[in-house]
Order: structure tokens, then sequence, then C-alpha cells
């Protein structure tokens, strides 16, 4: 008996390794934030998103569109969260979700043919918060267009509360390349400057380093009730009365 022990506590944390290999996103939820399908540069607290089933997150709204003024009520120190540095060896269902502009993209500008896996490191990560009663202050009397009121009254939308970003990564490619693979630089910065990357390098064919802040997670909430009377006329703003909304946090999807 005792020697299997012995080999269940060696097996055991292989099997961790292998199996839960996903460390990063595992820390994240496990502080409340869902890691989301792609790092963004403009994320941010206040932001309305759909989740489509596939977990891609569609934008519908920023939070100065819809909440203008909303950044004065976030806590101004940001928290520093506890994450991963280092994941190496990631599957492209897995570790393809942190490449801004997404795995194909990416590759495809770099010369591969495809990608087998990719290693990953993270910068530091913080979260910039809001909490519940600072958004129900700011909501308290605000006004909101016709528009934004009937994004918030979609069941199939979300109010981000608070934002994860990390202030840089950097991408180690590994899969089969182009016969004539080469790098793309034209077709890189097309890519990456579409998901708001501007400051990066890619020293390498199968490289790519992030140096600027990215939005990498969230948490958020639905109002379950707005409490709301239609005015008569379809373009006057609308007064939010604290007194009648409800907030729901959502849940951490992984």
């Amino acid at each position: 008996m005792k020697s299997w022990f012995g080999v269940l506590a060696i097996i055991f944390p292989l099997l961790l390794l292998g199996g839960c290999n996903d460390v990063y996103s595992n820390l994240l939820a496990k502080q409340g934030y869902t890691a989301v399908d792609h790092p963004r540069a403009e994320f941010g607290t206040g932001t309305i998103i759909k989740i489509q089933g596939n977990r891609e997150e569609i934008f519908i709204a920023s939070a100065d569109e819809c909440f203008p003024g909303l950044s004065a009520k976030i806590h101004p120190n940001p928290i520093q969260l506890i994450d991963a540095k280092d994941t190496s060896n990631l599957s492209v269902d897995v570790g393809g979700k942190y490449v801004p502009g997404g795995v194909e993209q990416i590759g495809g500008s770099l010369g591969f043919k495809s990608i087998k896996t990719l290693d990953v490191s993270f910068g530091k990560t913080t979260g910039n918060d809001l909490t519940v009663e600072g958004f129900a202050q700011y909501l308290d009397k605000a006004k909101v267009s016709k528009r934004c009121l009937g994004y918030l009254t979609n069941k199939e939308n979300h109010v981000i509360l608070s934002a994860a970003r990390v202030d840089s990564m950097a991408f180690t490619f590994h899969g089969e390349k182009d016969v004539n693979g080469k790098v793309d630089d034209s077709a890189l910065k097309n890519t990456l400057t579409a998901n708001g990357v501007l400051s990066y390098t890619s020293t390498t064919d199968h490289t790519l380093s992030v140096s600027q802040p990215m939005y990498i997670g969230y948490r958020s909430f639905q109002f379950n009730d707005l409490g709301i009377i239609q005015t008569e006329s379809p373009d006057s703003p609308v007064e939010l009365q604290r007194t009648n909304f409800k907030l729901t946090l959502d849940q951490v999807r992984q």
C-alpha cells in the first residue's frame, strides 16, 4: 500500500500539470474574472457586451457612449491580481484566446501553415475595480439615451463591472511552416492594429511580444429590472432611479 501511495504522489501532480495547463485563466477565475476571447486594448469598466454561444464577446457600446463620467467612480489604484507568469505548450484551443487577433491570423502573418502549440508569458496583471455599490451610486438619477436603454434591457447583453489588465505579453509559436513561409510585416501590423495593438515587436519568425497594457478578463452583471417607465418622446433621455433598478452579478465563464 505504501508503494502505491508513492506512485500516486508522483502521478497526481503530473496529471494536474498535463490536464490543467491553462493556469492563468484558472487563477483569474478564482478571483472572479472571466478571461476574454482575445485581449483588447479598449474594453474597460462600463463596456456593454454580448456573449455569443462560443464565448466570443461582441462589443455593443463603450463606457463613454452610455456611461459618461463613470471613470471617476473606478478605484484609483489598480489591484494586483494573483497571476501566472508563464504557461508553456498550450493547445491552440486553450492558448489561442490570449493572442490578439487570433492564432490563425497571427500565425499566417509569421509564415506558419498551421500552429500546433504556443507558449505565453504574461506581465503583471491588475484589476481596475468598480464595486456594485459604486456603480449603483453612479446610476442613481443618471440619464441614459433611449438607444443605451435598449442595450441595458436586452437580456443578451452584459455590463463590465471590473476589468483585468495585463501590462505585457509574449508569445512563442510552434507548428508547421509554409515551404516559403516568412514574416509578412504588413499583415502582422494590420491584424494587430485592428485589435488596438500599437506597441509590439517580432524579432524572429516564431515570436511576438506585446509591450502595452491589454484587457484580458472581466467581471460583469446584468440588470434584472430597470424599473423604467417609458417616456412619450422616443428621443428623450431616461432617468434611472436607484430604488427601481436591480443588478445581478454574472457567474465566471470558463
